[in-house]
């Protein structure tokens, strides 16, 4: 029986999209939910390590964006959010890397290279590209529309 905890799992770690099955066919997947029922279910005892925690692989500055998104653009909020939550935690490591703080005396040109690039955009998906822009930066912001996320490093 696949069940909720199953479907979170599935998600959480594969991004794996629910998908019929053809008439008269049956689609079984592998059950997963012990990570998240675990953690939900975990007793605390003296001396027992803590359960970890599921976590969705986003990093924690495309979810401050995307409240912002919800704040500033609650009219693409729902596309923007879509094709977030929709992007492999592994697909974020170009925008983890920019999004990383540049090392004192580390301006090398493969540096530079990079954050020209992603302050042109990373694209993600065809649903979403993330703009990376360095806080002190003065130059305008990227148009925003349902396919952009602006990002502010550190």
């Amino acid at each position: 029986m696949f069940v909720e905890a199953d479907a979170l799992t599935c998600w959480l770690e594969h991004r794996i999209q629910p998908v019929p099955p053809p008439p008269g066919e049956l689609a079984f997947l592998d059950t997963g939910s012990e990570a998240v029922n675990g953690y939900y279910t975990h007793v605390a005892t003296p001396g027992s390590p803590a359960a970890a925690r599921p976590v969705s692989g986003i990093p924690a500055e495309v979810l401050h964006a995307l409240d912002l998104v919800q704040q500033d653009r609650p009219q693409d909020w729902h596309a923007v959010a879509t094709a977030t939550l929709a992007v492999r935690p592994a697909d974020w490591r170009p925008v983890r890397k920019a999004l990383q703080p540049a090392r004192p005396g580390a301006g090398t040109r493969r540096d530079r290279k990079r954050a020209r690039r992603t302050a042109d955009g990373v694209r993600l998906s065809s649903r979403l590209t993330v703009y990376v822009r360095d806080s002190t930066q003065a130059t305008p912001p990227p148009p925003r529309g349902p396919a952009a996320l602006l990002l502010r490093s550190p």
